[in-house]
């Protein structure tokens, strides 16, 4: 099994951008037949966009670019794992979820998080 750990530049709040640089990164490993390929945690918002994480805006570009991830993942083999903030039932997580062949397999919330981490998530569900 090939599992690839990456590290994408990173734009803080800019979700489109850190989803064309995943795709880009993705792109770039298809020949190299890996099973899975890790993104970092809060990847797709950026881990210190601190009161952002409270507007609508930056939370709703999250779930886009994570939907079009799964889109793109339609064509894709590997498994996908990125870490993105998810709102469930008006609370905020921080989230690894597992993407492969356009579906969601499964969204891991983060469970014990730092005192910084509680300002803005809650912890597991």
């Amino acid at each position: 099994m090939k599992v690839a750990s990456v590290s994408p530049k990173i734009y803080v709040g800019s979700p489109t951008k850190n989803f064309n640089e995943i795709i880009g990164i993705l792109d770039s490993l298809k020949e190299n037949k890996v099973d899975i390929v890790l993104f970092p945690e809060l990847c797709i918002s950026g881990y210190t966009c601190g009161d952002l994480f409270n507007h609508n805006t930056l939370i709703n570009a999250c779930k886009k670019a994570v939907d079009s991830l799964v889109e793109y993942s339609k064509d894709y083999s590997s498994h996908i794992i990125i870490g993105s903030p998810v709102k469930e039932n008006d609370r905020l997580y921080n989230c690894a979820i597992h993407i492969c062949k356009g579906e969601i397999v499964k969204i891991i919330s983060k469970k014990h998080l730092s005192t910084n981490e509680l300002r803005w998530f809650s912890e597991g569900f």
